[in-house]
């Protein structure tokens, strides 16, 4: 599964649960774990790191860093509803679809549990969604409180493969983040993903 899909999934997943309430804002340091079994029995495990910020408005944007250098990250506008895929070695971003924030405020399944992350209260909800290889299931633990995904689990099928993919905020602080990191960065050349 693409690292920068996952993490769009992630952003979108709050948005569906939560609707067009007021968010609260917040910066967080997040970890990603891919384990990709395949038809061999062979696993191979991809760990990355980050960090997200949410804005009062609904705003995120999440970074992959390397060595706390930002290389990649997707940024979601909540005022229009564009997710744009940032390469911060290259420069260059992509419009990659519009997601307008008008999700219904309600999880459409029970809960599966409840457990304690980064010191926040967390119930956990079945995750379902689709993806060009089938369906994708897991689930998102979320700080109803706050509205703050703070963990999700994923699982997908991909060319014969098994696909786990579980992405954990680690750290995290309910403040504002920096206006100046709340959108594209000026110096991104964006163009829009070919249809």
């Amino acid at each position: 599964m693409n690292i920068y899909r996952f993490l769009t999934l992630s952003v979108l997943t709050a948005g569906a649960l939560f609707g067009e309430a007021a968010w609260t804002p917040y910066v967080a340091e997040f970890t990603q774990v891919v384990k990709t079994t395949g038809t061999d029995g062979q696993t191979q495990v991809q760990q990355v790191s980050g960090k997200e910020e949410r804005s009062a408005n609904g705003s995120v944007l999440t970074m992959v860093q390397n060595n706390g250098t930002p290389t990649g990250g997707r940024f979601w506008d909540a005022k229009t509803g564009r997710v744009t895929e940032i390469n911060f070695v290259s420069r260059k971003g992509l419009l990659v679809q519009v997601t307008p924030h008008n999700h219904s405020s309600t999880p459409p399944d029970a809960p599966v549990g409840a457990q304690v992350i980064a010191g926040l209260k967390c119930v956990g909800y079945p995750s379902h969604s689709g993806s060009p290889t089938g369906p994708v299931k897991g689930a998102v633990w979320v700080d109803e409180q706050d509205d703050i995904v703070m963990k999700t689990e994923m699982h997908d099928q991909v060319n014969g493969k098994e696909v786990h993919v579980t992405r954990t905020i680690t750290n995290i602080s309910l403040a504002e983040p920096d206006v100046e990191d709340m959108k594209v960065p000026t110096d991104i050349q964006v163009s829009e993903q070919k249809k």
